[in-house]
């Protein structure tokens, strides 16, 4: 059985996912795509702060009318290219880049609900939360797997070709 993702020769990426996978990955993107601009302390971390002092207020609402549209946006459409290719068996490499983002969003989120954190010891799947856990380490494993296909195509010492 092949690799539930993997280069063609033609360069483009085949996915081959479980249909249930795929159904879950189009109905998260979809939910997060129409939440994106509700006031969720969870989604807010997809905005983080310029400023954390309290004294740059200012700044940081400057900084927030600067860029919080741009970033809702790039959200916004990597999310999009997440849920209308749910079902597809090949991405080309713009859209294999939005899934990883939109995988990286989700994880965010989900993960800000669920209260995980680095000192964690075990995420347990059979607890309450365990669904949700469990799609938490599904997107990690996903995530992780584009990263790596991804790093297939860097050179070896790791700079992308034609860099100093």
């Amino acid at each position: 059985m092949s690799a539930p993702l993997r280069r063609k020769r033609n360069g483009t990426y085949a996915l081959r996912l479980p249909v249930a996978v795929r159904d879950i990955l189009a109905n998260l993107a979809g939910q997060l795509e129409a939440g994106l601009d509700a006031d969720d302390p969870a989604t807010a971390r997809l905005f983080p702060p310029a400023y954390l002092n309290e004294a740059h207020v200012a700044e940081e609402a400057g900084y927030q009318a600067l860029v919080h549209g741009v970033l809702a946006n790039h959200h916004r459409q990597a999310l999009e290219t997440m849920r209308t290719t749910a079902q597809a068996t090949s991405l080309d490499e713009e859209q294999l880049q939005a899934w990883l983002s939109a995988t990286a969003s989700l994880r965010l989120v989900l993960g800000t609900r669920l209260g995980v954190s680095e000192d964690m010891d075990q995420i347990d799947p059979e607890g309450p939360d365990g669904a949700e856990h469990s799609i938490y380490l599904l997107l990690s494993s996903l995530q992780e797997m584009i990263v790596s296909v991804l790093a297939e195509d860097l050179p070896d010492d790791g700079r992308p070709e034609g860099s100093l």
